[in-house]
């Protein structure tokens, strides 16, 4: 009895974790999403405002906003919770 009730104990955090993660990745905007996807291939920010025509406030914007969803400290980690998140598929091409 004592084995079942830790099992329901550990579904219920998986399940909860699984609705904080769903309700996460819907708090993510499609632009913000490209932002993420060009930030993870190198782009400066300069540069996804060309991309994107966009103004640079508006992706320095889109940057912080991310920032903050993904509780991440910098673009380093906030690339890396896109992946695990799956946000960003890795690539078979080779980089340039």
């Amino acid at each position: 009895m004592h084995i079942a009730v830790i099992v329901s104990h550990q579904l219920n955090v998986m399940q909860a974790a699984v609705s904080y993660v769903t309700k996460l990745i819907d708090l993510i905007s499609p632009r913000e999403r490209e932002v993420l996807e060009l930030l993870s291939q190198g782009q400066s920010s300069a540069e996804i405002a060309s991309t994107l025509f966009l103004s640079p406030y508006t992706v320095n914007d889109h940057r912080k906003a991310l920032l903050w969803k993904l509780d991440a400290k910098n673009v380093a980690q906030m690339i890396r919770r896109g992946f695990e998140l799956q946000l960003l598929q890795t690539s078979t091409t080779a980089l340039s």
